[in-house]
């Protein structure tokens, strides 16, 4: 066998692999950015969501004024619910959500 069949053979012995590697990673970085977290609102049961960090907050927030049936989706905002940490959600702050957040659908300032 001459050196570039064995050098042929040996890539196409190793591609499958590292496509294999390369799938899980883009997948494993496409669950990072889904956060799974709490809903709340005035008299709605709880909903439990996963937030996906690429979608735009406005987009998020459409679909659970939509779930709750509530009308004009723009008038909402999300807002953590510690007691030490009530500030609003943004495009800016989002990044600070983690798995478990617990957040209120409340008006928008």
């Amino acid at each position: 066998m001459s050196q570039s069949d064995l050098s042929l053979r040996t890539t196409k012995v190793l591609s499958p692999n590292r496509a294999s590697t390369l799938s899980t990673t883009s997948s494993r970085s496409q669950q990072d950015n889904v956060k799974k977290i709490a809903i709340t609102a005035d008299g709605k049961l709880p909903l439990l969501r996963g937030i996906d960090q690429n979608r735009p907050l406005a987009a998020i927030i459409q679909d659970i004024a939509s779930e709750w049936d509530l009308a004009n989706a723009a008038d909402y905002a999300l807002q953590f619910t510690e007691p030490n940490r009530q500030v609003y959600i943004t495009e800016r702050n989002r990044i600070e959500l983690q798995n478990g957040n617990v957040l209120s659908l409340t008006w928008s300032p």
